[in-house]
């Protein structure tokens, strides 16, 4: 019986992962911790990855990485375009891919193999970037958290948490546990139930807007603030 080939052993031939990076037992690009203390946070404000521009200076943004995966598609497609409007910010988090219940373990699998080699290849060229994460059911977090270092910073979304909140705070916990993120980039509202570090951003603020002369202002809670077991 032929054995079937991996998610990795598919890409890595025509999509070989720079040298120092290494392969997790899932056979997941392993990506580089980032620590607090490497990013300004203070300063720090919201850009929405469709919006980067290589004419624009990013430096006092975090890039985030979610939208449709089609709209994403082009950023696993052709990742070296993107290369010099990256570098150009101070934090990227990784194209947020979708992950849910109904998809098929190898549809999951290709999604997030995809998101952590772009980063893995995008901090090859200097781009500090973060892992973006997510995950279904119990059964998922494996995968999920594939690739995913201890002890970083990581962005996390909670857009459409609040329909099934037990679920996410399920895997929030158990992506705590394993991983024990040093702080966490929440995008979207701060849910009853999260403990940890946070530093919190505004969906609609790191989006492109008609009004020119708007700014990308922080959200009321963006100064780093911490909720422990006690509080929550």
């Amino acid at each position: 019986m032929n054995k079937r080939l991996t998610v990795y052993e598919k890409f890595k031939v025509i999509r070989p992962l720079p040298e120092d990076f290494e392969i997790d037992k899932f056979n997941m690009p392993m990506m580089k911790p980032i620590t607090e203390a490497e990013i300004d946070f203070e300063n720090l404000k919201a850009l929405n990855i469709q919006n980067i521009s290589c004419k624009k200076n990013h430096k006092d943004k975090i890039i985030f990485g979610y939208g449709y995966d089609f709209a994403l598609e082009k950023y696993w497609n052709d990742p070296l375009k993107y290369v010099p409007a990256l570098q150009n910010s101070s934090l990227v988090g990784i194209p947020d891919f979708s992950v849910y219940p109904e998809m098929s373990s190898n549809e999951m699998q290709h999604n997030i193999f995809k998101s952590r080699y772009l980063g893995c290849l995008w901090s090859s060229y200097g781009i500090k970037t973060i892992p973006t994460v997510n995950w279904a059911t119990p059964q998922t977090y494996d995968l999920c958290f594939s690739g995913i270092p201890k002890n970083s910073v990581v962005a996390i979304s909670t857009l459409g948490a609040k329909k099934n909140k037990d679920l996410f705070l399920q895997g929030f916990n158990e992506f705590i546990k394993r991983k024990t993120p040093c702080l966490i980039i929440l995008f979207g509202d701060f849910l009853q139930g999260m403990t940890g570090k946070f530093i919190q951003f505004k969906y609609e603020d790191s989006f492109a807007t008609k009004n020119k002369s708007v700014q990308y202002n922080l959200f009321p809670l963006s100064k780093i603030f911490e909720i422990n077991k006690k509080e929550a």
